[in-house]
Parts: C-alpha cells; structure tokens; sequence
C-alpha cells in the first residue's frame, strides 16, 4: 500500500543536507545498536566544528523528449534520487566534503499536478 502511495510521488524533489567537518575535535556517531544501518541513532557535533548547509538540489532532466513539466520529463522516484545524490556528492566534492560528512539530510517529494 505504501509502495503504490509513493511511487507518483516524483513532480519534483529537493533535497537539503547538513555536512560537517572538525577542526580539533570529533564528530560522534552513535549507531543504532548491533546494526550496520546508515541511519544513526544521534550524532553529536563539536561547537567548534564548521557546518556547512547545502539546499535547494532538484533532480535534473531524465528525458529532454518527454513533455516539459511531465513526470516523465523528470524520471520516477528512483532516477530522481540518484540524479539527486549525484549533485549533492558534486557539490560536495567541490567543498572537499563527501557523503560521509553528512550528518542530516530532508527530502521533499511533491506529487505531480493530478498524481
């Protein structure tokens, strides 16, 4: 039932990262017990470490053919979120960051017009 909610969830979407880096001290993450889930539990950031906000990252175009503003234009869920996280791992090259300096990430899913 889930599964068939999502999937028309695909017009558009965003994603807003929180990176980080120390200077002097560590970054602590608490994972959940006895898992190698890649979601923690909590992290804990230093008040000296320097954070870095990256926001506004939208899918690029999947299919220049398809009609413009169409959810084909975009690709489904699955093309955008990897059109997606390969911006963010850009943007985040350029910092000299990487996915692994991640400690939060938001995304937004907004259904097509009708969907």
């Amino acid at each position: 039932m889930i599964r068939k909610f999502i999937a028309p969830l695909a017009a558009v979407a965003s994603l807003m990262t929180t990176s980080v880096y120390a200077q002097g001290s560590e970054v602590v993450r608490h994972g959940l017990p006895d898992s190698d889930f890649p979601i923690l539990q909590a992290v804990e950031v230093p008040a000296d470490a320097t954070l870095v906000y990256l926001s506004g990252t939208v899918p690029t175009v999947a299919d220049e053919t398809a009609e413009k503003g169409s959810p084909e234009y975009f690709g489904d869920t699955a093309v955008q979120t990897a059109s997606v996280l390969a911006s963010i791992e850009e943007k985040l090259a350029g910092l000299d960051l990487d996915m692994g300096d991640v400690i939060k990430m938001q995304a937004y899913l907004v259904a097509p017009e009708g969907g």
